[in-house]
């Protein structure tokens, strides 16, 4: 099987992952939750991982995958994902297409993540920035370094 990263157009990515569907594609439209602050509001709100893009999973090659991405207007192009990417997609979508919030403390200056997709990974987390509640994890998905969220509740 193969892993891609497949981007609709500005806008049009429900009628992508309706198109993928359609030729029976799996399909995982990656979201992740994050902290949204202002005067006002203080919540975690779920947006899109990687804006306009749906990863599949699926046994086409490349030239299949393209073939039926050219017949529609949706999509802009396709990648094929490295192995590591697709483990990364795997692991952290098997249950949902949303990425939830880790919980955790810091004792003695280490981390120790209690809950969510973060636990047992304390030793991927390279940085952590508590104001905005993320976690900057030493795996890079589509050559970009990947930002989880990650809530300290308390630090000794």
């Amino acid at each position: 099987m193969n892993w891609y990263a497949v981007y609709a157009k500005s806008e049009m990515l429900d009628e992508a992952v309706a198109v993928l569907k359609h030729h029976n594609i799996h399909t995982v439209v990656a979201k992740c939750e994050k902290w949204f602050s202002n005067s006002h509001i203080r919540e975690y709100v779920t947006s899109l991982l990687v804006p306009n893009c749906a990863f599949i999973e699926t046994n086409l090659d490349m030239k299949e995958l393209l073939a039926i991405c050219n017949d529609s207007e949706v999509f802009d192009s396709c990648t094929l994902l490295s192995d590591s990417e697709a483990l990364i997609i795997q692991t952290m979508f098997h249950d949902s297409n949303v990425i939830g919030r880790s919980i955790g403390a810091i004792e003695n200056s280490v981390l120790k993540v209690s809950e969510g997709p973060l636990m047992g990974m304390e030793s991927k987390i390279t940085k952590i920035d508590r104001h905005k509640r993320v976690a900057y994890i030493d795996m890079k998905l589509l050559g970009r370094d990947m930002r989880l969220p990650l809530e300290v509740v308390s630090k000794s």
